[in-house]
């Protein structure tokens, strides 16, 4: 996920006078790569590139951090690092099944709300000074929204339970 700290115009318009807000300017980015976890730890890397080597790379920390489960569901889009040999090849060896989703479909993968509540955190920060202070923001933010299943609550009564009905997670209301 590419985060920019760009001004949203959708949220910055205001019938009141005077009200003046700065705003970034130096079109800082960056990107990070996100695993959230429904069950075990969430994580939040700041990326260079999305690249083979980088997701690679990704797939031993998510390893790493859940050596207790015997295996792992990770779900993503089919960017094209996504769905090489070698990322199946090592998914398959450390034990993660990967579900790669339709082209355009954001609806069905569950961090695409958490990184939209991010996005909103983002836009209603005001000025951001700098990288470090952008990525503490997205940092605080997604710490925050990882740790509520509500972002993957809609998804897994409408997907997984249905899929798997014989295995389905049970969400505490």
């Amino acid at each position: 996920m590419v985060i920019q700290p760009h001004r949203r115009s959708d949220r910055l318009w205001s019938f009141s006078k005077g009200l003046i807000r700065k705003e970034n300017t130096n079109r800082t980015k960056q990107n990070c790569f996100g695993f959230y976890a429904i069950r075990g730890k969430s994580l939040l890397i700041p990326i260079k590139k999305g690249n083979e080597q980088t997701f690679l790379a990704m797939l031993d920390k998510i390893k790493e951090q859940h050596l207790q489960y015997d295996g792992i569901i990770l779900i993503w889009d089919n960017h094209k690092a996504h769905t090489t040999p070698a990322i199946e090849q090592k998914s398959y060896l450390l034990g993660i099944s990967i579900v790669n989703l339709p082209t355009y479909s954001p609806n069905l993968n569950p961090i695409e709300r958490l990184w939209k509540s991010i996005k909103t955190v983002l836009a209603e920060t005001g000025f951001i000074e700098n990288l470090q202070h952008l990525n503490q923001l997205i940092d605080n933010a997604f710490k925050k929204a990882s740790d509520s299943v509500s972002f993957a609550k809609k998804w897994i009564e409408d997907f997984w339970n249905v899929i798997f009905w014989k295995s389905p997670i049970q969400i505490s209301h």
